[in-house]
């Protein structure tokens, strides 16, 4: 008998929920399920038809790159695309460094969630301020419904400064001094050398005025000769 009655219920309700939902909707009718009936169901041991019960799945969300990076903040964007089983009553986005936590969520070690004002099905954005400098960070939007929260999935992003900024007047001064000590040593070297070249110099002299000296003499000897 029971199962008589469950199947009239079911068929009746059934035929109900088709003639409703071009009106209504399937997500609409699903979130207000017959609660009692489903009780009776339940307290029979019946199964309850699906329709009877609402879907479980949470809002649609996609995450966007940061843009208007700074040493130390970030606008942050994402977007509820679609509400899920149920109306979308919270939304924004949260954010950890990539170190701490790659895949940031709502309570997460490390995580500070950003929420936004108004939730629904829509495109929105956040600051997130009071980074670190020279720091990568992982975010993503969130949505959340009665089912179940949504992400947008992770992008990442580097806030500008840092260490590899302030070590850059150490790198020029380093390369300014080594310029200076490949001068002085090439001039050092140019130095020697002209040094070292002289000597030279000053023998070839030496031997031409000898050469001249010892040939002096036999021209005399000529200039004699022929008197």
């Amino acid at each position: 008998m029971k199962k008589i009655i469950a199947y009239i219920i079911e068929r009746s309700t059934y035929f109900l929920y088709l003639l409703l939902k071009p009106f209504f909707g399937q997500k609409y009718l699903e979130n207000k399920k017959l609660i009692h009936i489903c009780w009776w169901f339940e307290k029979n041991r019946l199964l309850i038809p699906k329709y009877f019960i609402g879907g479980t799945s949470p809002p649609i969300v996609s995450t966007y790159a940061a843009q208007s990076i700074t040493d130390n903040s970030a606008q942050l964007y994402g977007e509820i695309t679609d509400q899920g089983d149920a109306a979308v009553d919270g939304s924004g986005l949260v954010i950890s460094e990539t170190l701490v936590n790659a895949t940031p969520e709502i309570d997460g070690t490390g995580v500070t969630q950003i929420q936004h004002g108004t939730p629904a099905v829509e495109a929105f954005n956040e600051p997130a301020v009071g980074l670190s400098a020279g720091t990568n960070y992982s975010f993503q939007a969130y949505g959340i419904n009665s089912k179940a929260t949504g992400y947008g999935g992770v992008q990442t992003f580097d806030t500008t400064g840092g260490e590899s900024a302030s070590v850059s007047p150490s790198a020029s001064e380093s390369a300014s001094e080594s310029a200076s000590e490949s001068a002085s040593e090439s001039a050092s070297e140019s130095a020697s050398e002209s040094a070292s070249v002289s000597p030279s110099a000053s023998e070839s002299a030496s031997e031409s005025a000898s050469v001249s000296a010892s040939v002096s003499p036999s021209a005399s000897e000529s200039a004699s000769e022929s008197a």
